[in-house]
Order: structure tokens, then C-alpha cells, then sequence
């Protein structure tokens, strides 16, 4: 049974791109740092002359793409390929959301289903429904603006700026919860419309469990908070590794700006 195991990762292997050299059942753990694992990877990629290298964790590949453009290519030219996730263990089959939660889908008519109910016109995060947002999202750039010149640990203060959202949310909800019912009830009367309210009255039209209402719903906070401190701070470090393009970028800031403060 071992030497089928391993056999069967060394065939792999052969098919796949190159990479180092995967240990029996453990692959390549331990070889891999916790920190900063992209450096390692670079440099993997640099040393067998490939833009995508071969990872292994056990007797699982995982393939990394060392530049854009052959991501590019993975992803968006042959998306209908790879645009898919593996099986989730913990997250999908222990929590028994596999079919629930649309981080956990594989790529099928329930996952389109998902994506179309989410970026649909006039849902939460449509192209003409965003703009709706822009009074909120420039008060609080302000904020983070002030936040990140007081500052000298600028990657925390972006952290401190977004990542209260979800424990804010999660406070106010345990008091809230002795309440709920009621609350639930009385907000029904309010004919504000909302991205949940209207996951609960199509439900039955596109039949949608309880379970991926919420899930639909709470990915778009998840998603959000995470991918924007992201952006942030990945733009930050681009800046200061390329100065010229940040002199050039302030320029253009500068001149956008003439005269408004």
C-alpha cells in the first residue's frame, strides 16, 4: 500500500510541473518556511527554470504560479480548466458545508447559480449598486488616511481599520440575540429593500437553503474586509518598491488635486 502510495506521486510528478523532490507521505512540508513561503518559491522557480513550480503537502500537488502572466493564462484564457477548488476537508465535509457555502463549491451550476445571485443588477455588489457606497467608502479612507500619517506601523493601522468590522458585528450580535426574534420581526414591516431581504423572497425561486443565505451573505463581509487590507497594503509595498512609479503616481494625484485643498 506504501509503495502504491508513493508510486502514484512519483507518476504525478512526471505529468506536472517541476518542482523539489516530494518526501514519502510527508511531500514537501517541512521545506516549505510558514513565513514568507512566496520567497521560497521564487527562488524554486528561478532554479528549474519555471514560471510554475509543483508543491507538494503530503501526497497532494499544488501548483504555484511564480508570475502573472502564466496565472493569467491558468485562470482567466482557460478559466472553464481551472477555475474550480479542490475538496475541502475541514471546511466542507466536518462542517458539512461542501454544497452550502459557495467558498467551498467546486465550479458547476451551483456555483454559477451563486455568483449570479451575488452579482446580479441591483444586488449587494453590482456595478451600479456600488455607487451607492462611495459617501461611505471615502469617510472612511479618510479616516484611514489620518490613521496610517499618525502611525508608524502603517500595516496596523489598516489591519486596526478593517478588521474591527467583524468582531463589531459579532459583539453587537451576542446582545442582540435574546432580541432577535422580535427585531426580525418588526424589520420586516420597513420596506427598505436589502441584499438579504431579497435572498429570503427568492428562496424559493432559485431554491436556496437557510444555510446559503447566510453563507451568501456573510461572504460578502468576509470577502470584502479581507481583499480590501489586501489591496491597501500591497500598494503601499508596491510604492516603495518602485519609486519612480510612485513619483509618477503623486504627480498625477497632485495634479488631479490642484487647488481642492
Amino acid at each position: 500500500m506504501v509503495h502504491a502510495s508513493y508510486s502514484r506521486v512519483l507518476y504525478l510528478r512526471s505529468r506536472m510541473p517541476p518542482g523539489p523532490f516530494p518526501y514519502p507521505f510527508l511531500g514537501n512540508i517541512g521545506q516549505v518556511p510558514t513565513e514568507k513561503p512566496y520567497l521560497t518559491f521564487e527562488k524554486w522557480s528561478k532554479y528549474y527554470h519555471s514560471p510554475l513550480i509543483t508543491v507538494w503537502t503530503g501526497t497532494r500537488p499544488t501548483i504555484i504560479a511564480n508570475d502573472c502572466w502564466s496565472a493569467s493564462d491558468l485562470m482567466d484564457k482557460r478559466a472553464n480548466i481551472y477555475s474550480s477548488r479542490p475538496d475541502s476537508y475541514l471546511a466542507g465535509d466536518m462542517l458539512d458545508d461542501t454544497e452550502n457555502n459557495q467558498t467551498n463549491l467546486v465550479y458547476g451550476d451551483k456555483w454559477r447559480l451563486h455568483r449570479r445571485i451575488t452579482f446580479q443588477q441591483h444586488s449587494a455588489v453590482g456595478s451600479q449598486v456600488v455607487r451607492g457606497y462611495r459617501t461611505f467608502q471615502g469617510n472612511e479612507s479618510k479616516i484611514l488616511a489620518r490613521a496610517i500619517l499618525e502611525k508608524n506601523n502603517f500595516v496596523s493601522a489598516i489591519e486596526r481599520w478593517m478588521y474591527p468590522l467583524p468582531s463589531a458585528l459579532w459583539e453587537d450580535g451576542q446582545k442582540l440575540l435574546k432580541y432577535f426574534y422580535d427585531l426580525t420581526v418588526e424589520g420586516s414591516r420597513f420596506p427598505e429593500d436589502g441584499f438579504s431581504k431579497r435572498l429570503m423572497n427568492e428562496q424559493l425561486e432559485h431554491k436556496l437553503s437557510p444555510k446559503e443565505i447566510a453563507s451568501l451573505t456573510g461572504n460578502l463581509i468576509g470577502g470584502g474586509v479581507d481583499t480590501t487590507t489586501t489591496t491597501i497594503v500591497v500598494f503601499i509595498f508596491a510604492m516603495c518598491a518602485f519609486p519612480r512609479v510612485q513619483k509618477k503616481a503623486q504627480e498625477e494625484v497632485d495634479r488631479v488635486l490642484a487647488g481642492k485643498f
